[in-house]
C-alpha cells in the first residue's frame, strides 16, 4: 500500500464532497464523539450495519476526520463505475459468499489485508455482523471476522465501536422486504427520488452516528475469553438502546402522508425458506447429519436448534460459516454443488440439500417391473446341472420378459440379456487365452452379463475387490493368477486412485471391447443367442464356476474356488427352505465379490428367471432408496450395515413395495430391528448365516417362526455340528462350541494349497471348521456368540472382543456411522483390549460402561485411540485386520 498521489488524494475528497452533498440532500447525519478518533494511529472501526448505504454515509462523513479504507465485497468492488475508484482508493476486496463464492479462506483474507493496512498507518472498517440487519438488533452470536482480527490486532491500533442509528425502515434496509436490496437499482432509484423533489426539496431522514473508544474492553474480551463473548459483548454494545423501530420517511415533500403503520413483526423475521414451500419431513440420517454438522461448524448445541431455526438470526451463522456447512453437507451425502447460497437461510433448507431435492435428478429408465405379476409359483432351483445349462433353459422360453434392470442399461428382456451375453462370450474368446477372467464392476446388470459371458465362453470368474487397497488388491490378482480384468472406464475413473499400477495394466474395458468388436463376432453372437440349445455346449466348461476372496477382515483374504456344484445345491437347498413368489423384484446392491451379491444376487436370477433390478452403490441410501420405488422392489437382499443406511435415508412409502429384506453377514443389531419394524411394518425380516466357503447360505429364519438373536434353522441338505473347542466332540443343544458344517454347498479347500485346512473329522465323516463359536437350541435354531480369532487369552481365560463392543456400543454407538470398534492382542506380556473411537469417549468413561453391564472385571479396555473414521471393508464390515495390525505396531513401540 504505497502512499498516494497528491492529485489521487485531492481528487479522493473531491469525491467524498460531492458524495456528501448527495446523501445530505437524502440524509441529516449527527456525528457524535468524534473527539474519540484518534488522529495519530490507525483505527479499527467497527459499525453495526443498519442498511446497504450505512457504509457510504460512515466514509463519506468521517472522511475529513480520518481517512478510512473499507472491505468491500466483490459484488459491490467489481461494480464497472465502482471498481476503479474502490482500487484507488484502496478498499481491500474480498470474496462475497452470498453471491456464490466457494472461497472459504475469505476470513484470511480479510485478516491479512486488514495487518497489511494497520502497517501501512491506514484505518479500515468492518462490520462485525457479516451483512446488513434482519431486524431492529445487531445481531452477531458466531460470526468470526472482528474477533480474529481483534486477536491478531497489532499494539498501536485504536478500535472505535460505532452505534449507527436511523436507517432501520429505509429503502436500503430489510425492514420492509426482509432482503437485501438491489444496489444498481436503487441508486437509480434514489436519483429519480431526488430529481422529482427538485434535488433540494427532498424529505430527509435523521440518521445518528456515534462513536466510542471500545479498545480496551474489546481486546479484552477478545484474548482473555472466547468468540461468543467478544460477540455478546459487541451485541450489548450496539444494542444499548434497545429493539428500533423501523421508520418511514416519505420519498416526494408533496406527499400527504407515509408508508403508514408496518405490520407487525415486520423486519423481525425476514429470513425466506426453501423448505417453506416443499417437504417438512426428512429421512432420520438426513435430519441427523445435518444438525450433527451444524453443531459442528457454528458451536452450538444439536438440541437447541430445529428444522425452521434460522442461520443467521438463531444461531449466528456468517456467509463463511454457510459455507463450510454446505460443503461439508455435499461431501458427507454425496450433492452436487450449489453456487447460491443466499437461499439457505434456515436448518430445513440444509436438510433439503442433502436430501439432494436443490440438484436436478437424472431421470430413471422406465420400468415396467410393478406393472407386471406374470407368475404363479414360487423361486425354485429347478435342475442340479451347472449354471450355464440352467440360463440356456430358462432364457429359451418367454424370452420377452423383463428380466433386469438398472439406471444405466434401463430394462432387458430375458432375450436381450442372452443375445449379449453371447455376444460378450465370443468377444472373451478372442481377447482372452487364460481360463481365469478377473471380473472388477459394482452390482450392475453389466456384472451379471459378465460372469454368464465367462461360463458360455468356458472360462472362470474371479470376482475382485476394490475396496481393501492397493496391496491387498495386488495381492488378490496374483494370487489368482490374472492376466486380464474386465470392468467398465467410468467405474474406473471413480476408484483409479485406489488400484496398483500392476492392476491398472491388466484392465480391459468392456464398452471399448463391445464396440470394438467386429461384425464376424456379434454375428457369431446374434446366432447363437438364436439357437443355444443346439449351437452352445454348455458342459465346456470348468467345474469352478467362480474364484471369490474371504473379506479379510481378520487376515489376509484367502482365495475360495466355488463349483457349480457348490453354488448350483446352496441355492437349491436356499429356496426349498423359504416360500418367495416368482413374482418377487429383488434388489440387487450387494456388490458381486461379496459371497451373497454374487450366490444370491447374480447366480440365482440368472438360473430361475427371478426379475432384479441392480443399484452399483450400497453406501448411497438416497439412491437406493430411489431406486427400490422406482422399479417396486419386493425383496431387499443386504447386509446391516446397509440396511441401516437405507432405512435412514428413507420415508415409508419410498419402502411400500418390500415384502422381504434378507439380512446377512455380520449380526443384526436391536435397533436395526426396531427401525426396520418402524419403517416396514408390513414386511417380513429373514435373519440368515453364510460363509463364502459354503456358497455362502447356511442358515435362514424360517417366515412361520422367526428367533430374535437367531440367524434361523440350517437349510436343507446341509448339516451342521457343535463341537467343543478343546476335545472337538460334538456338544449338547444349548451349549456353546465351534460351529461345523457339512454339504454339497462347502468348498473343496483353498486355492492356496499351503494354507492350513479348515476342515476337521467328527463323527468319521469331514466338516467344514467355520471358525464362528455358537449353539443350537432344542428347535434346531442357530444362535452366534462370537468368532474364535476375536478372543484373547487374559489369565487363563479367553476374552470375547465382541461382547465388549456391543457394549460400548449400545451406549455409545449411533445410527448412521460405526463410531467404534474394539480389537485386542494377547502377544505380548501384557494382553492389550484397545477402543478405536470417531469420538471422543474416555478410558475411565468405557470401562464404567463395561462395570456397569456385568462385563467381568478382567474385560477391560487398555487404551483408548481416537480415529477420523473407523476402518471399513467393501461389505460394510469393520476392517479388523487394519485394527489388529494398530494394536500389534503400538504395543511394540
Amino acid at each position: 500500500m504505497k502512499e498516494k498521489h497528491p492529485i489521487v488524494k485531492a481528487i479522493a475528497q473531491f469525491i467524498f464532497f460531492v458524495g456528501r452533498f448527495m446523501l445530505s440532500l437524502r440524509y441529516k447525519v449527527k456525528l457524535s464523539n468524534l473527539d474519540v478518533i484518534d488522529k495519530g494511529r490507525p483505527v479499527l472501526f467497527l459499525p453495526n450495519h443498519q442498511a446497504v448505504v450505512d457504509p457510504m454515509l460512515l466514509v463519506s462523513f468521517i472522511y475529513p476526520h480520518k481517512n478510512v479504507v473499507p472491505v468491500v465485497t466483490s459484488t459491490y468492488y467489481d461494480l464497472p463505475v465502482l471498481n476503479k475508484f474502490f482500487k484507488n482508493w484502496g478498499a481491500v476486496r474480498v470474496s462475497d459468499l452470498e453471491a456464490g463464492s466457494r472461497n472459504v479462506n475469505v476470513l484470511n483474507e480479510i485478516i491479512q489485508s486488514a495487518t497489511r493496512a494497520f502497517e501501512h498507518k491506514r484505518s479500515i472498517v468492518i462490520y462485525p455482523s457479516g451483512q446488513i440487519a434482519g431486524q431492529g438488533l445487531e445481531r452477531i452470536l458466531n460470526k468470526k471476522s472482528a474477533f480474529e482480527i481483534v486477536k491478531n490486532l497489532p499494539d498501536d491500533v485504536q478500535i472505535v465501536g460505532v452505534r449507527i442509528s436511523g436507517l432501520w425502515g429505509s429503502m436500503w434496509s430489510k425492514a420492509w422486504t426482509g432482503k437485501s436490496p438491489e444496489f444498481v437499482s436503487s441508486v437509480f432509484k434514489g436519483i429519480g427520488y431526488i430529481l422529482v423533489n427538485l434535488v433540494f426539496f427532498s424529505p430527509r431522514r435523521k440518521v445518528s452516528i456515534a462513536f466510542e473508544d471500545i479498545t480496551a474492553e474489546c481486546r479484552q474480551k477478545a484474548i482473555g475469553a472466547d468468540r461468543k463473548e467478544f460477540n455478546s459483548y459487541l451485541e450489548g454494545f450496539y444494542n444499548e438502546k434497545g429493539v428500533e423501530e423501523p421508520s418511514f420517511v416519505k420519498h416526494y415533500f408533496f406527499q400527504q402522508s407515509g408508508r403508514g403503520v408496518p405490520q407487525k413483526n415486520v423486519g423481525v423475521d425476514p429470513a425466506s425458506s426453501m423448505i417453506s414451500t416443499q417437504k417438512i419431513s426428512f429421512p432420520f440420517a438426513i435430519e441427523k447429519g445435518v444438525d450433527k454438522i451444524v453443531a459442528q461448524k457454528l458451536e452450538v448445541n444439536i438440541s437447541t436448534f430445529s428444522a425452521e431455526s434460522k442461520l443467521v438470526n438463531d444461531l449466528g451463522a456468517d456467509s463463511l460459516g454457510i459455507v463450510e456447512i454446505i460443503e461439508e453437507i455435499e461431501k458427507k451425502f454425496k450433492v452436487d454443488t450449489v453456487t447460491e447460497i443466499a437461499g439457505f437461510n434456515r436448518v430445513g433448507d440444509l436438510y433439503l440439500l442433502a436430501n439432494g431435492d436443490l440438484q436436478k435428478q437424472v431421470e430413471l429408465p422406465p420400468c415396467s417391473f410393478g406393472k407386471q405379476s406374470p407368475f404363479s409359483n414360487y423361486i425354485k432351483v429347478k435342475s442340479l446341472n451347472n449354471i450355464p445349462a440352467q440360463f440356456i433353459e430358462r432364457f429359451s422360453s418367454n424370452k420377452y420378459l423383463p428380466f433386469a434392470y438398472d439406471a444405466m442399461l434401463g430394462e432387458s428382456t430375458r432375450k436381450d440379456f442372452l443375445l449379449k451375453a453371447c455376444v460378450v462370450a465370443e468377444i472373451i474368446k478372442k481377447k482372452c487365452r487364460t481360463e481365469r477372467i478377473g471380473i472388477m464392476l459394482p452390482a450392475l446388470q453389466s456384472t451379471s452379463l459378465l460372469v454368464m459371458a465367462c461360463y458360455l465362453a468356458g472360462k472362470v470368474p474371479v470376482m475382485l475387490n476394490w475396496t481393501v487397497g492397493k496391496k491387498i488388491l495386488g495381492y488378490c490378482v496374483k494370487e489368482a493368477d490374472i492376466k486380464q480384468i474386465f470392468t467398465a472406464t467410468a467405474f474406473v475413473d471413480k476408484i483409479k486412485d485406489k488400484l496398483p499400477t500392476s492392476v491398472i495394466e491388466k484392465l480391459v474395458m468392456m464398452e471399448k471391447e463391445v464396440k470394438n468388436a467386429g461384425f464376424g463376432v456379434k454375428l457369431t453372437g446374434l446366432i447363437k443367442s438364436k439357437l443355444p440349445k443346439i449351437l452352445i455346449d454348455p458342459e465346456d466348461c470348468s467345474d469352478i464356476a467362480v474364484i471369490l476372496f474371504t473379506s479379510g477382515s481378520e487376515s489376509l483374504p484367502k482365495a475360495v474356488p466355488l463349483t457349480h456344484g457348490n453354488i448350483v445345491n446352496d441355492l437349491k437347498s436356499t429356496m426349498d427352505s423359504v416360500n418367495i413368489s416368482m413374482n418377487a423384484v429383488l434388489m440387487g446392491i450387494l456388490p458381486p465379490f461379496h459371497s451373497f451379491g454374487f450366490s444370491v444376487l447374480s447366480i440365482l436370477p440368472l438360473i430361475t428367471g427371478v426379475r432384479i433390478a441392480y443399484y452399483p452403490d450400497p453406501t448411497d441410501g438416497k439412491g437406493v432408496v430411489r431406486s427400490i420405488h422406482h422399479t417396486k422392489a419386493s425383496l431387499l437382499v443386504t447386509a446391516p450395515s446397509f440396511l441401516k443406511i437405507i432405512l435412514s435415508h428413507a420415508h415409508r412409502h419410498e419402502l411400500d413395495s418390500i415384502e422381504y429384506v434378507v439380512s446377512g453377514s455380520e449380526a443384526l443389531s436391536k435397533d436395526i430391528r426396531e427401525h426396520f419394524e418402524h419403517m416396514l411394518p408390513k414386511a417380513t425380516m429373514i435373519e440368515g448365516y453364510g460363509i463364502t466357503e459354503c456358497s455362502p447360505v447356511l442358515s435362514l429364519n424360517p417366515l412361520e417362526k422367526q428367533k430374535e438373536g437367531s440367524v434361523g434353522k440350517v437349510i436343507k441338505n446341509v448339516e451342521c455340528r457343535i463341537t467343543d473347542l478343546e476335545t472337538e466332540q460334538v456338544v449338547e443343544n444349548n451349549m456353546e462350541g465351534m460351529i461345523c458344517f457339512k454339504g454339497k454347498n462347502v468348498f473343496n479347500g483353498y486355492l492356496n494349497v499351503d494354507l492350513e485346512t479348515p476342515f476337521v473329522e467328527i463323527e468319521d465323516e469331514v466338516y467344514y471348521k467355520t471358525g464362528d463359536l455358537g449353539y443350537l437350541d432344542d428347535e434346531g435354531y442357530l444362535f452366534i456368540t462370537g468368532r474364535l480369532k476375536r478372543f484373547i487369552k487374559s489369565a487363563g481365560e479367553m476374552i470375547s472382543l465382541p461382547f465388549i463392543e456391543n457394549i460400548l456400543l449400545s451406549r455409545f454407538g449411533e445410527e448412521e456411522e460405526k463410531v467404534l470398534a474394539v480389537e485386542g492382542s494377547d502377544e505380548g506380556k501384557v494382553p492389550q483390549i484397545v477402543l478405536y473411537t470417531t469420538k471422543p469417549i474416555g478410558i475411565k468413561e468405557a470401562n464404567e460402561c463395561l462395570r456397569e453391564n456385568n462385563a467381568p472385571p478382567i474385560a477391560k479396555i487398555t487404551r483408548v485411540e481416537l480415529l477420523e473414521s473407523i476402518p471399513l471393508l467393501g461389505t460394510g464390515k469393520v476392517d479388523y485386520k487394519v485394527l489388529k495390525e494398530m494394536v500389534v505396531d503400538n504395543g511394540n513401540k
